[in-house]
């Protein structure tokens, strides 16, 4: 597999599985500037809102798209867990009536935020996420200081909106086949864990995949606005005629417009 460039790594490896397990990111009290939006027809709930809806069903651990015939372009939305921005990006492309569309995770392990250091939790990718949650339900039911922490945190509603999308968190380096066109990352130690497993990767028919990086703090507010984001770049990747010609230059317009950096490479797989 070959790639036009590749930003270097310099973050220590222990750093790669980090995300969602700092208390004060988590239980922000910033009113985030938000977005247009257009109102949409039964949305799929996100952190924020819990209105009741059924669960979509299993998309499976061999290729978590959820499909359907309206967009053209395939989407994975990768944070590190899969657990808080990249299934609020999700939850934000189904609203948006995205069709083709999977989340993943990178890290070792899928890690959750903690009241305290010791209280740190983690459980293997592919654990559903009901599961997760009797787990914390259980432990914080006599627990005042727990569950005023997962009320602050919003924890458990993101593990409610995440079992009404799909049963688990996945994680990319257990795809076996990665078929997508455009790979969203929440995280610049996720965008380099991407690219390191496409360069990993036996090359078949060199079919270009584009790599864009949105950082994001990882706090529910700012991931609603980072899917946003991701949603209104992928309305402009869909106009594309050719994605690998035009991408650079739709990226490159979108950043001057909204005022924010993305990193951004073409991959071939």
């Amino acid at each position: 597999m070959s790639s036009s460039s590749k930003r270097s790594r310099d973050n220590d490896e222990e750093r790669e599985d980090e995300e969602y397990d700092d208390e004060e990111e988590l239980s922000s009290d910033e009113e985030p500037q938000h977005l247009p939006r257009k109102d949409l027809e039964k949305p799929v709930p996100s952190s924020i809102s819990e209105a009741g809806h059924e669960s979509m069903g299993d998309p499976g651990r061999q290729q978590s798209l959820t499909t359907g015939s309206n967009c053209k372009l395939r989407y994975s939305l990768v944070c590190s867990s899969n657990m808080n921005r990249s299934m609020e990006a999700h939850a934000a492309f189904l609203n948006a009536g995205f069709t083709k569309v999977a989340s993943l995770g990178t890290g070792r392990m899928v890690r959750l935020p903690a009241a305290t250091i010791e209280g740190q939790i983690s459980f293997d990718f592919g654990t559903p996420y009901t599961d997760i949650l009797k787990e914390l339900e259980s432990q914080s039911e006599t627990d005042v200081r727990l569950q005023d922490f997962y009320r602050r945190t919003k924890l458990l509603d993101i593990l409610r909106r995440n079992a009404r999308i799909k049963t688990a968190p996945e994680r990319l380096q257990e795809i076996e086949e990665l078929a997508y066109d455009v790979i969203l990352c929440f995280d610049m130690r996720v965008y380099d864990a991407v690219q390191e497993d496409l360069q990993s990767r036996e090359a078949k028919d060199l079919e270009p995949i584009c790599v864009i990086c949105i950082d994001t703090k990882d706090d529910p507010q700012q991931a609603v606005l980072a899917g946003r984001v991701a949603v209104s770049l992928a309305q402009l990747l869909e106009e594309s005629v050719d994605l690998a010609t035009e991408a650079p230059e739709i990226v490159e317009a979108f950043m001057a417009k909204e005022g924010r950096r993305l990193l951004f490479q073409i991959c071939y797989l």
